[in-house]
């Protein structure tokens, strides 16, 4: 377990985008934290907060990278399928 703490949003979401990404074969995994005491309910409402966030970012980014490919030419829509989609997006 690592934690890291910023005050400099861009570099919280550049850390946000690693959420699920492979190190050393293992796949990580990396959220918010919510502080607090750990069986709050108050806590948990943040951490529910912060996921459903981090997932709309996540999404967002992928579309625009997904819309960016297509614009350009580098991507056609026959090649994407359901599970390049997923893949991208999640």
């Amino acid at each position: 377990m690592a934690f890291i703490e910023t005050t400099d949003p861009e570099l919280m979401y550049k850390c946000l985008k690693l959420l699920h990404a492979h190190l050393d074969g293992r796949r990580i995994n990396v959220e918010r934290s919510a502080g607090g005491n750990k069986g709050s309910e108050a806590r948990q409402n943040k951490f529910k907060r912060y996921r459903t966030e981090q997932e709309e970012y996540l999404s967002e980014t992928g579309n625009k990278i997904l819309e960016d490919y297509k614009a350009q030419g580098g991507l056609n829509e026959s090649e994407l399928d359901d599970g390049v989609i997923a893949l991208v997006l999640h």
